[in-house]
């Protein structure tokens, strides 16, 4: 994605975001990441969550993310407001660097590369996925995108399907926040190496961000264990 928009102008300046998106069409290129790529891509991880037995501990959160995301795609298509929805898909696809680098290199048990990309994905998580999302998206669909006008009845679809977008990021960053805290203060190596392996349980439950479990999850577990 981050290909595609580099070099516009509007991804320097959001309020361009608005302009002329009734009379210029929408490019091929990004036409073909929208309809060809991304749409299929959320379509494919709701239907996998609806019909796989296997069920992750926030099975209902993740697939209320890719209907939701399903919506605003749909929308944004529809409307021209594809500029807008590009910088949207760039600031969550570019924490999946992270998440899975961070998987693979567990896998791997290079565990301090490991931990590194683990920390990259919080960073850069709490910048894209919180900081950017609220201060450039969601402000620029709450007063630019008013301010010129261009949305219909479906403003309250787009809006409603951003804050919850963005709620399910505040809920994602405080689960890996507190794998972070595990990682660091864990106390003993188990501890730490049992916090990054439930970052990486893909096998078990293979959609985007599934792998994240609760602190009360984890406690449960090692309580069991101790009985045991």
């Amino acid at each position: 994605g981050y290909t595609l928009i580099k070099n516009e102008p509007w991804y320097h300046d959001t309020s361009l975001c608005w302009t002329t998106i009734f009379t210029e069409p929408i490019p091929e290129d990004l036409k073909l990441f929208y309809i060809g790529l991304q749409l299929p891509l959320y379509l494919h991880l709701s239907l996998q969550l609806l019909f796989d037995s296997r069920k992750s501990p926030d099975n209902w959160e993740m697939l209320s993310h890719h209907l939701v995301a399903v919506l605003l795609i749909g929308l944004s298509y529809i409307g021209n407001f594809t500029r807008m929805g590009a910088l949207c898909l760039l600031y969550h696809d570019v924490t999946d660097l992270f998440l899975e680098s961070t998987k693979i290199l567990n896998y791997l048990r290079w565990t301090s590369l490991s931990n590194l990309a683990f920390f990259g994905l919080v960073s850069c998580w709490g910048y894209a996925r919180l900081y950017k999302f609220a201060t450039v998206i969601i402000y620029s669909v709450m007063y630019e995108a008013v301010e010129a006008d261009v949305f219909g009845s479906s403003y309250p679809y787009f809006l409603g399907g951003l804050l919850v977008i963005f709620c399910l990021n505040v809920y994602w960053f405080h689960a890996i926040s507190q794998m972070a805290y595990r990682v660091l203060w864990g106390g003993t190596e188990k501890v730490r190496e049992r916090a990054m392996t439930d970052l990486s349980t893909d096998d078990e439950y293979d959609s985007d961000d599934s792998s994240f479990r609760s602190d009360s999850e984890f406690s449960q577990d090692s309580e069991a264990k101790k009985l045991k």
